[in-house]
């Protein structure tokens, strides 16, 4: 079963060696195999790259995080065994479109930037399953997601820190998603929202982590959930809420995480079908913990 809030990417490594800094990228680069698969660069270390990208041609995996860059080095373009690449916290607001030439690309991780609408090149990405579009907070979601439903294989969605309250129309054409994050979007309106997800009938992790939720929707109990995750929602109110989820029966993960509870509610009971229920970062004494394994028997509860 796909675990929930974690993106599984399988990538073949035959070896990974970091570059180590401008001043010594030149001797390194060239002692390095030429069947390098995984690359993590650092800021000082995009002009060794640069200089040296005929060596990468095996790199199925590229991370440059938080070096303030408004455009990716050229370089990436001929990556063509590229499958991952990840450039999380620079100042990107668009990408070259000689970036198609990427014809294996399944992830990739725009977060933390400052997009203001989606990228066309994205739709040139026949293997494209994952996009992260997490707290580039002035896109524009309904057109980004009328684009999205140009990527057939598209799995998975972060639409995380977008101060999101519905989902625009045209989300339900994404018919192969699976795993969607609306966490950390302040002012959901979930009724809208399970309206929107009870005909994305492949839709089976959801998480609404951080929202400030104090109630779920009874709209939600028509959604064939495998895992929901509701951290970090401390004035969530559990009995409702756990009599809500006990009419989901194909949910198998909960997460419950960092909520600031004491106690959870007899309810709890009615959860029995769980296969695994995280309860980590709340305040249960031992005596709590032990009577919520005991009515949860089947259950690996973690604490």
């Amino acid at each position: 079963m796909k675990q929930l809030l974690l993106t599984l990417v399988l990538v073949s490594i035959s070896f990974c060696l970091p570059i180590r800094g401008q001043d010594q990228s030149a001797d390194l680069l060239l002692t390095m195999p030429h069947d390098l698969s995984q690359l993590n660069l650092e800021c000082d270390q995009i002009a060794g790259f640069k200089q040296n990208s005929d060596r990468f041609a095996s790199v199925t995996s590229l991370r440059i995080k938080g070096c303030g860059l408004k455009s990716l080095p050229r370089e990436v373009e001929n990556l063509k065994q590229l499958e991952l690449l990840s450039v999380q916290g620079n100042n990107l607001t668009s990408l070259s479109p000689g970036l198609k030439n990427l014809k294996n690309l399944e992830v990739i991780n725009l977060r933390e930037n400052n997009f203001k609408s989606i990228p066309k090149v994205l739709l040139e990405f026949p293997k494209l399953r994952e996009v992260d579009f997490a707290f580039n907070t002035g896109l524009n979601v309904p057109e980004t997601v009328t684009e999205l439903r140009k990527v057939p294989k598209l799995d998975f969605l972060y639409l995380t820190g977008l101060n999101l309250s519905e989902l625009p129309s045209g989300m339900q054409d994404l018919r192969a998603l699976e795993e969607l994050h609306l966490d950390h979007n302040h002012n959901l309106n979930l009724d809208q929202i399970s309206d929107v997800l009870s005909s994305m009938l492949s839709l089976i992790i959801l998480n609404l982590e951080s929202n400030n939720l104090t109630n779920l929707s009874p709209k939600m109990s028509n959604l064939n959930l495998v895992g929901l995750g509701l951290d970090d929602n401390p004035n969530l109110q559990l009995d409702k809420t756990i009599v809500l989820l006990a009419e989901i029966r194909s949910l198998k993960v909960l997460l419950l995480r960092n909520n600031g509870k004491r106690f959870l509610p007899d309810s709890i009971s009615k959860l029995g079908f769980l296969e695994v229920l995280e309860l980590g970062g709340n305040n249960f004494s031992e005596t709590e913990k032990e009577r919520i394994k005991s009515v949860l028997p089947n259950t690996n509860v973690v604490f």
